[in-house]
């Protein structure tokens, strides 16, 4: 009987034993789960403090870098120049600044903010006044045509065309009055010059619900390798001196329409041409004649400082920034 009642004794001791040991290891876990909490509300109340550091320095990368691109871009030193083409900000309101034109954007790697952009065009016959480009368009044009270098049809589109590449690898440039463009044809093409592939859009749209005169043409060329893609976009919201396309919505307005939209009201021509049918007889409306595009020299056509002329401006806030959805969405 003694040595049961021993027996149950070191049993019952063995499992206080335990439990104490299991409620020890216990409060020992919680204080170890407790730890990354605390680590993770320092971590966070840091990265607080970065951010509006962050915030600080990106303004004043901002306002630096807008100053230097107030410097012509052949005296610029090179070591703001250098410094600029890195720059980056938290603030994407930058996107929809850069490039050439009124509806414009693109940035090299997915930057936020940028001067110098590898998608878009280089030389001095382009604009350069927002951002700068580094391709080579001048390469392999169609049938080696000078006619299809991105001389011939600057990243402004005051020509009316956009610099393409083809599947073949050669350069093209292609009007808007196209159905590249009415329907969005992606062209694509394979390891260029370049070492990387290079995709182009084209775009000749109706905004949806915009007022009937509104129409907006824009372009859109990516540089891609693996490790990513340099984007370059160009575009217009227009608003036309008399109703263009009898219903508001998008995917009612045809090629006729579009055609009228581009080459009278955009380009100033007296006839303007139907993409579907073919036909390009048909007569422009009668004071159309001027076009959208206007520079200071009286010769928008391929000017790099051609703008979109005042009274072609899409003043309504709602239509610009239905063009502008259009164009983002590209």
């Amino acid at each position: 009987m003694r040595l049961l009642a021993l027996a149950l004794f070191a049993l019952c001791t063995s499992d206080i034993a335990a439990i104490a040991s299991k409620d020890a290891s216990m409060d020992e876990q919680l204080a170890i789960n407790a730890m990354p909490e605390a680590k993770v509300a320092a971590f966070e109340a840091t990265t607080t403090a970065q951010a509006g550091t962050n915030a600080a320095l990106g303004a004043k990368i901002t306002a630096m870098c807008a100053a230097v691109k107030e410097i012509p871009v052949g005296v610029r030193p090179a070591a703001l120049e250098s410094a600029c083409s890195g720059a980056k900000t938290t603030n994407n309101k930058h996107f929809g600044d850069l490039g050439e034109g009124t509806l414009l954007g693109g940035c090299q790697n997915n930057q936020s903010y940028c001067t110098i952009n590898e998608a878009k065009c280089a030389g001095t016959g382009q604009n350069n006044t927002l951002v700068e480009g580094s391709l080579d368009c001048e390469l392999n044009p169609e049938d080696k045509n000078d006619a299809h270098k991105g001389s011939a049809c600057i990243d402004n589109l005051s020509t009316g065309n956009a610099l393409t590449t083809q599947a073949s690898k050669k350069s093209k440039c292609v009007t808007f009055n196209s159905e590249k463009a009415i329907f969005g044809v992606t062209q694509f093409s394979k390891k260029t010059s370049t070492g990387k592939n290079i995709v182009t859009k084209l775009m000749l749209a109706h905004p949806h619900k915009a007022n009937k005169d509104i129409g907006v043409f824009a372009m859109k060329r990516m540089l891609c390798d693996d490790g990513g893609c340099s984007v370059f976009k160009a575009g217009y919201c227009v608003k036309c001196p008399g109703k263009v396309f009898d219903d508001k919505s998008q995917q009612r307005a045809n090629s006729s329409e579009l055609g009228k939209f581009f080459d009278c009201c955009v380009m100033g021509h007296s006839t303007y041409t139907d993409s579907e049918d073919g036909t390009d007889d048909n007569e422009c409306p009668s004071g159309w004649t001027a076009g959208a595009f206007t520079s200071p020299d009286g010769s928008p056509s391929n000017d790099p400082l051609a703008t979109i002329h005042a009274d072609y401006v899409c003043t309504n806030g709602d239509d610009a920034e239905k063009a502008m959805m259009l164009i983002k969405a590209m």
